[in-house]
Formats: C-alpha cells, sequence, structure tokens
C-alpha cells in the first residue's frame, strides 16, 4: 500500500478525466453503514474513548450544513485542533464537499493568530471554542484588524449564555451565530446506539424530563481533562495519601482546574512545588 501524500491540486486534476459512469458505479458499490473514520473522544465519564463513524452520518451532516449554512462556509478560520470531530466536519471536509477554503490558524486558541488571518484573507466564518470569540471582544488591538468579511460565528465545546451571543452579533461583524452542540459518535446527530450519561427525573406518571449529566471530566476551554489520570499521578508522590482534582466556575475558561489532597499522617511538610 503507498503511503505517500499527494497535493490536494493533483488529485483534483486526476479526477478531470474521468467520467461519471465509473464515479456513479464507484459510489453505488460503497454500504452507507460501512465504518468510515475512527475519532478519539473524550467522554464524560472513565477513559477516553475511540468512536466509530459511518459514511452515512458523515455525508448527512455535511449536506445539512450545505443547506443551512452552506453560503457562509466559504473561506473558514478554524483555530482549533484537526483531531477534533468539530473541526473535522466543519474545516476539513468541507473543504471537499462544498470546495470551501480553509485556513487553521492555531491548534488552540490564539485570538492574534485568528484576527490575522480573517483580516488578511477576509474569512467569511470563524468556528471555535467560546474563548476565542470572548478574547476578541475584549483583545485591546481588536481595532487594528479589519473583521468585516465576518458573517457567521460558530461556537461548540460548551453552552453559552444567550446575552454572551447577542453581544456578538452587536459588536462584532457577523449576521448569523449558530451554538453547535454535539457528541462524536453522532457526528453532533445521531448513532445506532449510545449512552449520554444524563440522568432523568420522573415529574408524573406521563412526564420525564432531563435534569442533569454524569460528568467525570473537566471541560477547560476546548481542552477535556481528566481527574483520574491527574489524581493517579499525584497519589505517586511519597508524601499523598489521597487526591481529588475537580473543576470550579471561570469566566473565560468555563472551568479551572484544581485539586484537594491529603497527606500522610506521617508527613511533617510538604509544599506545593514539590508534588507539582
Amino acid at each position: 500500500m503507498n503511503l505517500s501524500t499527494h497535493p490536494f491540486a493533483e488529485l483534483i486534476k486526476r479526477g478531470a478525466n474521468i467520467r461519471p459512469k465509473p464515479i456513479l458505479e464507484r459510489q453505488a458499490s460503497i454500504d452507507p453503514d460501512s465504518l468510515v473514520a475512527i475519532f478519539y473522544k473524550p467522554g464524560i465519564t472513565g477513559q477516553p474513548k475511540a468512536a466509530t463513524l459511518i459514511n452515512f452520518e458523515m455525508l448527512n451532516l455535511l449536506h445539512g450544513q450545505l443547506e443551512n449554512i452552506g453560503q457562509f462556509l466559504t473561506r473558514v478560520c478554524a483555530p482549533i485542533s484537526i483531531y477534533h470531530i468539530f473541526a473535522e466536519m466543519v474545516g476539513v471536509l468541507n473543504v471537499v464537499f462544498q470546495k470551501c477554503q480553509a485556513v487553521f490558524s492555531a491548534i488552540s486558541p490564539d485570538t492574534v493568530s485568528a484576527m490575522g488571518v480573517i483580516h488578511e484573507e477576509e474569512r467569511t466564518a470563524l468556528i471555535g471554542s467560546p474563548v476565542i470569540f470572548r478574547d476578541i471582544l475584549t483583545h485591546l488591538g481588536k481595532e487594528n484588524y479589519d473583521l468585516s468579511s465576518l458573517a457567521l460565528g460558530v461556537l461548540g465545546a460548551r453552552p453559552m449564555q444567550r446575552e454572551f451571543l447577542r453581544r456578538l452579533e452587536v459588536e462584532l461583524p457577523v449576521t448569523r451565530v449558530t451554538q453547535s452542540d454535539g457528541m462524536t459518535e453522532n457526528v453532533t446527530l445521531f448513532a445506532s446506539a449510545y449512552w449520554a450519561g444524563d440522568a432523568d427525573q420522573q415529574r408524573s406518571y406521563s412526564s420525564m424530563g432531563v435534569c442533569m449529566q454524569r460528568l467525570e471530566i473537566i471541560i477547560r476551554s476546548v481542552v477535556n481533562i481528566y481527574p483520574a489520570e491527574i489524581e493517579t499521578a499525584i497519589i505517586e508522590h511519597l508524601s499523598v495519601f489521597d487526591a481529588q482534582v475537580f473543576g470550579i466556575p471561570d469566566e473565560r475558561y468555563g472551568e479551572e482546574v484544581r485539586a484537594w489532597i491529603t497527606l500522610k499522617p506521617d508527613t511533617s511538610t510538604c509544599t506545593t512545588d514539590e508534588i507539582v
């Protein structure tokens, strides 16, 4: 098997002379339920998991994007990691599916690089975590960048207050702000079977509603942090008897990481620097 890489323009050139019939035959030979990709997903409990996606659900989502927000996805700025399903579906695959242009300005939220890309390359859509949008609004040098080409803002990773979304529409030149929420195994839409970890409460004989979610990870901006892994590392310290890692609310990142540590009875002194 040849694992070499090829320029995208060369792939397009190779297909220029292929007649429609072989393409249709190839498409018809593909099982819509066949596995097409495996994404490493955080999950909300325990350890990270692998989610296997099928052809139909990925193409179905791309069709939905094209019909609803396709006119805004002509030139995308995506300051998020490509390995995430969010970047893959809205950024990478749209390049092929509807011939949009995508620039991944940074693998983590970087306000200056994102504004620079929008300014220099006239991006029409910005997709990313809420922190990148919040930082653009509060950045002191925002006026030095021309963001007037922006028409769409797509936020993911965590819910946002309605007031903040309205502020984006007022202070940024976007005509539409979309909040995206979903699960990797659903490609944000659906799957044959999954367990969300939601806790339901039966309100009456015929009524039931979601009241909370069992969450064992900390979501700091777009980074999913597993307390169990940090606790294991801390407990390996010779002076530590037990540790509990948890998240506390943070206005910018959503959550910040904190740890409660119990030292062994025979430990006289132990500083934070020694444990870290």
